[in-house]
């Protein structure tokens, strides 16, 4: 950087004073997701989620622990078993009271996040666990369902608070993931455990019966449809099977003489 004093009085109007500075700049990247925020912290403290500070950026996992094992009444335990799942996600073997090694702990470090689109059907998989996500809307002061995964009815259903802590625009945005404590709360309402989807105003005065009679006809969510596939190539028009005209005309490349309306 080149700083130029040049003085206005006249006497010194012929000096010039040129100055050379040299300077380094540090950038530090302090990483999302490890520390709670106040806009994150929020949540906590009205009572609608359970999130904890951690050093690592195992959100996901702490999330899963809070569903898995709600009866943890520490931080040190709490993270702790978060860190014994991401290891069993990684598929790494836990010692019971064990300590980490150094790869294992490097691994924690180096750890850059959980990403939604590759890692959460591994995610459900590996802990038994259909999925429910929301987002806050800051503007209207609700919250909203974003996404559902429902692997298994058989499974426990988790709700996911996904805070954002990158700016809006961000092309990497960041997202930190929270157990949903209440979701009767969240979702204005009672929420059926059975399906999570039809909700139900506890202030009606047919709540209770509404209710039962919903239970009893309720089948639980919605599997994940999954299409079975022909492991030979078929036509795309079944009727080609049972016209053995069509069937020659179309083997040898006639397909005009066939009759319109086929």
């Amino acid at each position: 950087m080149i700083y130029e004093d040049q003085s206005p009085l006249h006497q010194e109007s012929n000096t010039r004073r040129v100055a050379l500075y040299s300077f380094v700049i540090i950038v530090y990247e302090l990483p999302l997701g490890t520390k709670l925020r106040p806009e994150v912290q929020w949540f906590n403290q009205h009572d609608y989620t359970r999130s904890i500070d951690c050093d690592y950026n195992i959100c996901w996992f702490i999330a899963a622990s809070f569903q898995l094992h709600p009866e943890i009444n520490n931080n040190k335990s709490r993270i702790a078993y978060a860190i014994e799942l991401f290891q069993q996600f990684n598929d790494q073997v836990h010692k019971d009271g064990g300590r980490l090694n150094k790869e294992q702990k490097q691994m924690l470090k180096d750890y850059a996040g959980f990403n939604q689109d590759t890692d959460l059907e591994k995610f459900q998989q590996c802990f038994k666990l259909n999925v429910m996500t929301y987002e806050y809307d800051h503007s209207e002061k609700q919250f909203n369902k974003s996404n559902e995964y429902i692997v298994n009815q058989e499974w426990v259903t988790t709700h996911i608070l996904l805070a954002p802590l990158s700016i809006q625009g961000d092309d990497n945005p960041q997202v930190h993931a929270m157990f949903i404590k209440d979701i009767d709360r969240v979702v204005g309402g009672y929420l059926c455990k059975k399906c999570n989807k039809k909700l139900f105003n506890r202030a009606s005065a047919h709540f209770c019966r509404d209710l039962k009679t919903h239970l009893e006809s309720c089948k639980g969510p919605d599997q994940m449809k999954h299409p079975k596939l022909d492991k030979l190539a078929q036509p795309l028009m079944p009727f080609l099977k049972s016209n053995k005209t069509i069937q020659k005309l179309f083997a040898t490349g006639q397909k005009k003489a066939i009759p319109k309306g086929q």
